[in-house]
């Protein structure tokens, strides 16, 4: 399944918004993942299609396309799979991949930036652009703002309200 999502130049919030079950929370995993792997091989396997791995081998890949310094880039990480019979069985075949290449203005590949031969090469990079540590203020799911505002029990209307209006979710909601 291909996603493209083309933010406004200048914009300093993007917001994806859905009905619940329509993919929001996997696109926002995609971007975590892509960016900085998973923690664990079960959270890279539960990134198997399921209907995919009982058809046949294949590839699970996450590709962002992004500019930086007036630049164009292409970060990506994907992993093979082997077909199986029973999805719960599902597992990566090798470590994942992880590139950044230069694009040209058609998109052609002018430079590999960062691979499988540079081990740190891909992280570095991704750190310089958004630290690891940092992502959360930046890459963030609602329902987690929710559950966080709930911890505060009495007040998480309150506090709701607040990180809502932090960050123009309310503005953006009625433009």
């Amino acid at each position: 399944t291909e996603v493209s999502l083309t933010t406004a130049g200048d914009s300093s919030l993007t917001l994806v918004r859905g009905k619940n079950d329509r993919g929001k929370t996997a696109f926002l995993n995609a971007v975590e993942f892509c960016l900085y792997g998973f923690e664990n091989d079960d959270e890279r396997n539960s990134c198997i299609n399921r209907q995919a791995v009982t058809e046949g081998d294949g590839q699970t890949r996450v590709r962002i396309e992004f500019e930086r310094g007036g630049e164009r880039y292409a970060a990506q990480r994907r992993f093979d799979f082997e077909a199986v019979d029973d999805v719960s069985d599902r597992e990566a075949a090798g470590p994942p991949e992880r590139t950044v290449e230069r694009l040209g203005p058609d998109g052609d590949v002018q430079e590999k930036v960062a691979g499988r031969e540079h081990a740190t090469g891909y992280s570095d990079f991704i750190e310089d652009i958004l630290p690891e540590e940092a992502s959360q203020y930046f890459l963030f799911d609602g329902e987690e703002l929710e559950e966080y505002a709930n911890s505060f029990e009495n007040r998480s209307d309150e506090v709701k309200d607040a990180i809502e209006s932090l960050l123009g979710i309310k503005e953006m909601e009625l433009a």
